[in-house]
């Protein structure tokens, strides 16, 4: 049995995504989002464990959905980090940073903040070229990214009893 990260299910599916959307409905995702809060980002355990889900949606995504790349971004606070998600040419899955964003706190901090507009620009560049639907159309694959894994035993679908929801 092929265990699949179901994006119906509210207990296996991220925060948020990118889509394309053809005829109101969701055609296939194009990329997944978690997102913590800030108090959160020295929980390394919380963290690393989004990170591995994404890793998860992402390499599914992939093969679901037979894209060239899919954008992975995880949040933390005002912290935002883009990770693409793609097939080496030897068929390993590789997921690579692209670029860390620090959002603004006030407006004391927005003139740093449109100086990093270009980086912005350039990962929707990145997306635009290789996540989206034209990009989608010109992928040739060799095999899938997805390997058969037990997905609940990684994905931890149950809510602790001890944390408020945020």
């Amino acid at each position: 049995v092929k265990h699949k990260t179901d994006l119906k299910s509210y207990d296996k599916r991220p925060d948020g995504g990118c889509v394309l959307i053809e005829k109101r409905r969701i055609s296939q995702y194009t990329g997944f989002v978690e997102v913590k809060a800030g108090y959160q980002k020295n929980n390394t355990h919380q963290t690393h464990g989004d990170l591995l889900r994404l890793a998860l949606f992402a390499s599914n995504g992939y093969d679901e959905y037979n894209t060239e790349c899919i954008l992975v971004l995880q949040a933390i606070g005002l912290n935002i980090t883009a990770y693409g998600f793609t097939q080496h040419a030897s068929g390993a899955s590789v997921m690579f940073e692209l670029m860390k964003v620090q959002c603004p706190v006030s407006l004391h901090d927005l003139p740093p903040f449109c100086m990093q507009l270009n980086k912005l620009r350039m990962l929707q560049q990145f997306y635009d070229n290789y996540c989206s639907e034209t990009a989608s159309n010109n992928c040739k694959r060799k095999s899938p990214a997805h390997v058969d894994l037990y997905l609940d035993r990684i994905l931890n679908t149950h809510q602790q009893k001890h944390v408020k929801p945020s």
